[in-house]
């Protein structure tokens, strides 16, 4: 299992086939952890995995508990791992040693 930090938070990635809970991703508060479908490849995990960190960030840095809840961190979300996916050559994501 991989650990990486966020703003000195450590945690987990997972990879568990997720297909009959019917998600692509989730990030756990509690676990601190983020869990990501094992089925999902190239851009798919990258865009997956980008989405899920930024709910991660949101919620190490007390956003969540803000209005920036459902929906609307939904959609913050999705925009920001849609807007560095189709901007920026992000082949493989490792990480930094």
């Amino acid at each position: 299992m991989a650990k990486f930090n966020i703003y000195g938070e450590s945690v987990q990635i997972k990879r568990i086939n997720l297909e009959k809970v019917n998600l692509l991703g989730f990030y756990s508060a509690d676990d601190k952890a983020i869990t990501i479908c094992s089925t999902l490849k190239g851009d798919a995990f990258r865009r997956t995995m980008i989405h899920e960190v930024v709910h991660a960030i949101m919620e190490i840095q007390g956003w969540s508990q803000t209005s920036f809840v459902g929906d609307l961190q939904e959609l913050i979300c999705e925009h920001i791992s849609t807007a560095l996916c189709d901007n920026f050559d992000i082949k493989k994501i490792t990480r930094k040693r």
